[in-house]
């Protein structure tokens, strides 16, 4: 039997206008993100998803950096995604 790795992350899984992305808040740095998009979505083995987003360490004068991925590993960009990260943002600001 192979070996497999066990990965433990916190995520939330967002929905707008029929599209669910996994959104990951994690403070360090994933090596593969296409791989792990492809395995985070996978309705069968996965969380399953649409595809999944990363919310980055932001740099000088920046509120957000994220990066989109498609549930086969390709770059994504979604707008009713991008909204539900802004909302959680202005959250968290305003708090």
């Amino acid at each position: 039997r192979k070996h497999q790795e066990v990965l433990a992350m916190h995520f939330v899984k967002m929905e707008g206008c029929g599209n669910d992305y996994i959104y990951l808040t994690e403070k360090e740095a994933i090596s593969n993100p296409q791989a792990l998009a492809r395995k985070i979505s996978d309705r069968h083995f996965g969380v399953g998803a649409d595809g999944m987003i990363l919310d980055l360490p932001v740099g000088y004068r920046q509120y957000c950096r994220m990066e989109m991925y498609n549930a086969d590993g390709s770059r994504a960009v979604c707008v009713e995604t991008a909204y539900a990260v802004w909302h959680d943002i202005c959250t968290t600001i305003n708090r």
